[in-house]
């Protein structure tokens, strides 16, 4: 109500991704977990930016630039070390990884802009 921007989590779709999506009739898997984890990891790197930021409209353009910032910053932090323990993440996760891993600084990588505009092709109806 202030203004400031919030993470929501919806119990809901939180549910239908378990439950449906992941196929899992009772708790969570070890890869929900991870995934779950990142999902909140990426959400708070979004958080990073000034107020601002969120009172303002974005172009298409600048929404896509904030996206790749983040899922490099998350790769970076999380999802690499995940992978190199072994443990679970979810398949976007790691052909995220793939796709970048060329991309040694967090400036501008043409393969992570093509992942997400593909990716976010593919989630539309």
């Amino acid at each position: 109500s202030d203004g400031m921007p919030i993470i929501d989590i919806s119990a809901k779709r939180l549910l239908m991704w378990i439950r449906v999506q992941g196929d899992v009739g009772s708790g969570f898997n070890r890869m929900q977990k991870n995934s779950f984890a990142v999902a909140l990891a990426h959400e708070a790197v979004h958080l990073e930016l000034p107020r601002d930021h969120f009172e303002n409209q974005r172009t298409p353009a600048e929404s896509l630039q904030e996206e790749v910032r983040t899922w490099m910053k998350i790769d970076r932090l999380a999802v690499t070390e995940l992978m190199e323990k072994g443990e679970p993440v979810e398949i976007d996760y790691l052909q995220f990884h793939n796709a970048t891993k060329e991309c040694v600084e967090m400036g501008p990588c043409p393969a992570a802009t093509e992942f997400l505009t593909r990716h976010e092709d593919a989630q539309d109806p």
